[in-house]
């Protein structure tokens, strides 16, 4: 199945596969094993109070196994629209939609687990909401690509405009004009060659022959990581693709 498109909007609806479908059926199972065994004590039981008591256990044990799944299927978008202005949603209790230019914070995390990839997109916006979503969603890969991009393309201009004004910040990354912090360390831009992306991971690339890896940033803690990647490029900080060979050279000189 893939996203219905109508003059540069795309559609994705709720749908039962990937991670979520895989939790729900092993939910069941673990669900279906435990009624049996309590059944079992049910029928061995003689005592009112024991069957009681029993049932009382199959009550909880259900609400346990079902009550996490239910509350991400009624608190989670059912539907979300992304256009080139703006994002709709909805979900059971009612929907709403942002222009992009409310957005003032966007994370993306994506998970390997065994093979099985588990994504999440959470987006905050001026004056709420905060929205969530994940592979739930049908063509989940390119519904999160796709509102990265519309994200950072409506705010890179406020990070020019504030970076020009003395500072930039995403999380724990600042950018000034004498250099880039992280946390409490400050790094000068002459320390600096470049940066790369290794799992899930930035990082910083420093000006020596080896090339070190002088930070290492989770992407997913980052919010709008895209729109510092773009920053740092125009900064004049070289992207160095990772592959498990190595770093991709700069030049054809470059060994």
């Amino acid at each position: 199945m893939t996203a219905s498109r109508t003059e540069g909007a795309t559609t994705h609806r709720w749908h039962l596969t990937g991670a979520f479908r895989q939790n729900l059926y092993g939910t069941m199972f673990g669900f279906i094993f435990t009624l049996l065994l309590l059944l079992c004590l049910f029928i061995s039981f003689k005592s009112p109070a024991d069957r009681l008591a029993t049932c009382t256990a199959m009550g909880i044990t259900a609400a346990l196994c079902f009550f996490p799944i239910v509350i991400g299927l009624l608190f989670r978008p059912m539907t979300v629209t992304v256009s080139p202005d703006r994002i709709v949603w909805w979900g059971i209790f009612g929907g709403g939609d942002k222009p992009w230019s409310e957005v003032v914070d966007l994370y993306r995390r994506e998970i390997l687990n065994a093979g099985n990839a588990r994504g999440m997109t959470k987006i905050r916006f001026q004056g709420g909401p905060t929205l969530k979503f994940g592979q739930a969603l049908m063509d989940y890969d390119v519904l999160a690509n796709r509102i990265q991009n519309e994200a950072t393309r409506a705010g890179i201009a406020a990070a020019r405009s504030a970076f020009a004004a003395g500072e930039f910040r995403a999380g724990t990354v600042s950018m000034k004009a004498a250099g880039l912090a992280v946390g409490n360390t400050h790094i000068p831009w002459s320390e600096l060659d470049g940066f790369t992306l290794i799992s899930g991971q930035l990082c910083l690339l420093g000006t020596s022959s080896e090339l070190d890896q002088i930070e290492e940033i989770w992407l997913h803690r980052l919010p709008n990581y895209e729109v510092l990647l773009r920053m740092l490029e125009e900064r004049g900080l070289v992207y160095r693709p990772w592959s498990p060979s190595g770093l991709a050279p700069l030049d054809g000189n470059d060994p």
